[in-house]
């Protein structure tokens, strides 16, 4: 393959592309299937063949410089001609505005992945003021009817063109993928992005989000992870709309009283995701939780209109916790810590210990946290309880599990409740609450019944049943 030479542009291209993925996954880019769609002349796949990976090309034409090695098909519409689950990779690369159907597109690029498969994803973003294809200023910001007319008119037109911005882009792809954006990340440090070519000194090193909208392009890296399912996504989706539109009251009537009938119909309607820290990270608590996005007010406005605070404040005036000396409480997988912040408004003779396994998590907690002097906090295991090497024998006077078990796989959940049991004082109480919503996340959601049992066989012993599903144990 050595007398082929990629282009000194298409090389930095590649290792763009490379660093990108090399930056989401940790690892070497190696021994993959990779497909290119709209590739060419090919540089972009011959680069990545040279670390072993098979790579396939598709394009309107067989444009490619050297065509050896890469294994070619042509295509005419969206439709990809490979089998389901084929490619460990896909590139996107400035593609998805020249396809007449860019949620199909996109539709099609999720077929062919196979389960936790990415794809890399780059187009131009319509509200950047230049057209970089036809090269003409704020045209493109007409109504596209409208701004392809006006470049026939004028002589310009050579193609249809679809331009996402960076909104619309967003709304499509989460749809059916889960995904990570890139953009004011390669402009925060394009020497590790390949790209100085393309980032000014002056914006170099800085957090600069609102890139994202006005960017010349917008690049993500969106994953298919295991089992999820677009029919399960749209419905979620479905539920949410309603949610925002029916009455707090009638909502509470329906989870309560008609839900509960379908949920092992839900359950399996909506595939659940691959454990793991990093889809928790770049997924859950930075797209579902937003917590690079929301400040502290935010998020604890959000969770009380919500009900949550006057929840937790029913549940707690139902437990006899003293208020004559100090306590010692864990709060598990404490996410934002708003368990936390609200049983500390309440209780002044309480230090917190919170842990969460997701560092996006725990640093947010750190930076936002309204009681440094009565927390101590760090990023932790529920398999594992201990801070350094602290490991809090029989040392909690309550522990708090609340919206947790059902996200941990079955050997996982029942290593946490031994753990829990063992860092409990004897005469200490655990508060205990699974949540049972719909969700990909929510993988290990049992009957009430049965989550009692796995707690009271592993040598808890049962108080009684709290309001709204919480439940009281403590140990001898």
């Amino acid at each position: 393959m050595g007398h082929f030479i990629v282009t000194e542009k298409r090389l930095l291209k590649a290792k763009k592309i490379e660093s990108i993925l090399v930056d989401y996954t940790g690892d070497k880019i190696e021994n993959k299937k990779i497909l290119d769609i709209g590739c060419g002349n090919g540089e972009i796949a011959w680069y990545f063949l040279e670390s072993g990976n098979e790579v396939h090309c598709v394009d309107i034409e067989d444009q490619r410089n050297n065509r050896e090695n890469c294994i070619f098909k042509k295509v005419d519409s969206e439709i990809l001609p490979y089998t389901d689950n084929f490619f460990d990779i896909v590139f996107s690369n400035h593609i998805i505005e020249h396809v007449g159907d860019g949620a199909l597109h996109l539709s099609e690029i999720r077929r062919v992945l196979r389960d936790n498969g990415l794809c890399y994803l780059a187009t131009p973003n319509r509200y950047f003021p230049f057209e970089i294809h036809y090269r003409v200023f704020l045209l493109h910001w007409l109504p596209n009817p409208i701004f392809l007319w006006l470049l026939k008119k004028i002589n310009k037109f050579e193609e249809d063109l679809h331009l996402f911005g960076y909104s619309k882009l967003k709304r499509t792809i989460k749809k059916i993928f889960f995904y990570k954006e890139y953009t004011h990340l390669i402009a925060k440090n394009p020497e590790k992005f390949y790209s100085t070519d393309m980032v000014p000194k002056s914006m170099r090193g800085k957090n600069l989000k609102f890139l994202n909208w006005i960017s010349p392009t917008n690049v993500f890296v969106l994953l298919k992870k295991k089992g999820s399912s677009m029919i399960g996504n749209y419905y979620i989706l479905f539920k949410r709309a309603i949610g925002k539109i029916l009455p707090k009251k009638v909502i509470k009537f329906i989870v309560d009283n008609i839900m509960p009938v379908f949920r092992p119909i839900e359950h399996k309607m909506v595939k659940k995701i691959e454990y793991s820290q990093q889809y928790y990270d770049d997924n859950y608590h930075t797209q579902k939780g937003a917590l690079d996005k929301r400040s502290f007010i935010q998020v604890m406005d959000f969770w009380e209109k919500q009900g949550f605070k006057d929840e937790l404040f029913t549940v707690l005036k139902q437990i006899d916790i003293p208020g004559d000396r100090k306590l010692d409480w864990l709060e598990i997988a404490c996410m934002h810590g708003k368990t936390v912040w609200w049983i500390a408004e309440k209780y002044s003779n309480i230090f917190f210990y919170m842990f969460d396994f997701s560092q996006i998590a725990i640093n947010w907690v750190s930076k936002n946290n309204p009681i440094p002097d009565r927390t101590i906090v760090w990023t932790g295991d529920i398999v594992d309880i201990r801070n350094e090497e602290n490991r809090f024998e029989k040392f909690f006077d309550f522990i708090s599990c609340i919206d947790v078990t059902e996200h941990l796989p079955k050997e996982i959940y029942h290593q946490g409740i031994k753990e829990m049991y063992r860092v409990l004082k004897p005469g200490g109480y655990l508060i205990l609450k699974q949540g049972i919503s719909v969700s990909p996340e929510h993988i290990n959601v049992l009957t009430e019944e049965q989550l009692v049992t796995d707690f009271t066989n592993a040598g808890f012993i049962f108080v009684n049943d709290l309001p709204r599903r919480y439940h009281l144990f403590t140990k001898k």
